[in-house]
């Protein structure tokens, strides 16, 4: 029996449901007469994005905004000429600056006390977990691409791996598209995000925090179960791993990536 343990990092984020569990608007004909489409919405976890947000992509530019606690919007602009070495960031701060602050002061707290914290993080001002949406430029033809974090770190029994993807049959005409991407998380510790393709051009799509934006499914074992840890409860050393595996090691960043690095030493 296979569980996936979602442990909450950022302490608003909506907990990740169980597919079958989840309460989801299906054609009468497929509920009352479709196994296959059941059984295929029904596997593994939804998962749901940190923020409600909304994007509109142009011929010209690309449009992402999020409103912000004061009824204003956090806005970002892609135009033709804007570099893929930009970063196009919404953070927690820009949109909520007392969830911010109220979350950053829990984070510092946890960090301080890790005894691996390098000389050159300044735990005061550190703000690691701060950043919800990252907006890609790739190489034409490919175009712009919104990477969201999920809000935690997702834990598997060892030996499976999961593949996030659409949440199927229950996102039919989203506006955008999941990308599929299958990661060993025994493997990957680190700022665990999904990566969406818009595919409407001309018109805002927007994206509602409370619907699921992903499926994650075992592969190829089975979710059968699902654990979700509340911030508070998140024990230090999974709380730290995100922060040791990507912020810590001087060499993450180093060519094909170290992701890559330790699934090739590992085969």
């Amino acid at each position: 029996m296979t569980t996936l343990q979602f442990n909450q990092i950022l302490p608003s984020q909506k907990m990740p449901v169980l597919a079958k569990e989840y309460a989801a608007d299906i054609p009468k004909r497929a509920k009352a007469f479709c196994y296959p489409f059941k059984a295929a919405k029904n596997e593994g976890v939804y998962l749901f994005p940190p923020l409600d947000f909304e994007f509109k992509l142009t011929d010209e530019q690309f449009l992402l905004r999020a409103k912000t606690t004061d009824g204003e919007y956090k806005t970002v602009t892609i135009t033709a000429s804007s570099s893929n070495n930009e970063n196009n960031f919404i953070l927690l701060s820009d949109i909520a600056p007392e969830q911010s602050e109220s979350s950053l002061k829990k984070y510092r707290a946890r960090i301080s006390e890790d005894s691996e914290v390098p000389d050159f993080i300044d735990v005061d001002n550190f703000g690691f977990y701060e950043i919800l949406i990252n907006v890609l430029v790739e190489e034409a033809p490919f175009g712009v691409f919104i990477q969201l974090w999920l809000g935690g770190v997702v834990t598997t029994s060892p030996g499976t791996p999961l593949w996030f993807k659409q949440a199927t049959n229950i996102q039919m005409d989203s506006g955008y598209q999941c990308l599929d991407a299958i990661v060993d998380v025994s493997s990957w510790q680190g700022w665990l995000a999904i990566v969406l393709k818009p595919t409407r051009k001309d018109e805002w799509v927007g994206i509602d925090a409370n619907q699921p934006i992903c499926q994650a499914v075992g592969y190829p074992e089975v979710i059968e179960q699902l654990q979700n840890i509340p911030m508070a409860q998140v024990t230090n050393e999974l709380f730290w791993a995100p922060l040791h595996w990507h912020v810590y090691d001087s060499t993450y960043g180093i060519k094909p990536g170290k992701y890559q690095r330790l699934i090739k030493k590992a085969r």
